[in-house]
């Protein structure tokens, strides 16, 4: 496995500081926030003349963006189907950006509840879910990446779940899971049975813990989750993706701008440690 930062810890940076940043404290693999990829996508420019670019910036600092987390604010269950066209098309073109990135797992949050709080049956939900992300899967064919599924608070909170929505699709081949583990924790899950039962359709992580209450995102031993049950399971196990930190709870406090900044470097820093403590003898 190897160390990853998801960039919003940097959000108020632009995308190539935030490289230059998280590059200085270690990193050397990250998983692309869509507040910086919708920061990419403004750009002037194609999007292929864009992503080029960053790409070529990334490669400068020894970066590997090999994990990006699709926009929640698109909604692939949205039932206006004006808006849900608008939806899907935004997110086909984070896809498009994250393929041109060379991202392996695109993480997307796929959950109903705003649907069947408007009244759509279980059926009606797994229609319009499995066409959706059909079409996901069908932006992203012929390429190395793949649609990873996040287990949410509301719904999709375990691994069976998030199984049984990928068999639906037909898409096995093009679509995983992403564990989020301050979801598990506040979802009452248990890691180590999660990893077990997502088998090799686990493809990435978000390492966040909490204090049972509220996704506070912050770094591990912060929280209430136990750990090296899970890192032991996680070890022991097929999974070839990132070790990827989700902890934008970490910059939540006020400081004036240095201080704040020069704060966020050395919480970086500390969690890089902390992840080659946590694995062992892995070196990235």
């Amino acid at each position: 496995m190897h160390i990853s930062m998801w960039s919003s810890l940097f959000i108020a940076d632009e995308p190539e500081m935030m490289l230059a940043k998280l590059a200085s404290c270690g990193y050397r693999h990250l998983e692309l926030s869509f507040e910086h990829a919708y920061a990419l996508l403004q750009r002037p420019g194609t999007l292929a003349e864009t992503a080029r670019a960053f790409a070529a910036c990334a490669g400068d600092h020894g970066i590997a963006i090999e994990q990006s987390h699709l926009s929640f604010a698109y909604n692939p269950l949205e039932i206006d189907p004006v808006q849900r066209r608008n939806d899907l098309d935004c997110l086909k073109r984070e896809i498009e950006l994250s393929i041109r990135l060379g991202v392996k797992a695109a993480v997307l949050h796929a959950g109903s509840a705003r649907a069947a709080k408007a009244g759509l049956s279980a059926a009606q939900i797994d229609d319009l879910r499995t066409s959706s992300l059909q079409e996901l899967a069908a932006a992203a064919e012929g390429s190395q990446l793949r649609l990873a599924l996040e287990n949410l608070r509301a719904d999709l909170r375990y691994a069976s779940e998030l199984k049984h929505v990928i068999r639906l699709t037909g898409c096995e081949k093009q679509i995983g899971i992403c564990l989020d583990t301050g979801h598990l924790l506040l979802s009452g899950g248990d890691p180590v049975l999660f990893v077990r039962e997502a088998g090799d359709a686990l493809i990435a992580l978000h390492i966040a813990d909490n204090l049972g209450r509220d996704d506070d995102h912050l770094f591990p031993f912060g929280g209430k989750a136990s750990w090296y049950p899970f890192i032991d399971e996680l070890r022991a196990s097929n999974y070839s993706g990132l070790f990827n930190y989700e902890v934008p709870g970490e910059s939540n406090f006020k400081a004036p701008q240095p201080i704040r900044d020069a704060i966020l470097m050395h919480k970086a820093n500390y969690g890089y440690k902390l992840a080659r403590m946590m694995l062992g003898d892995d070196p990235q």
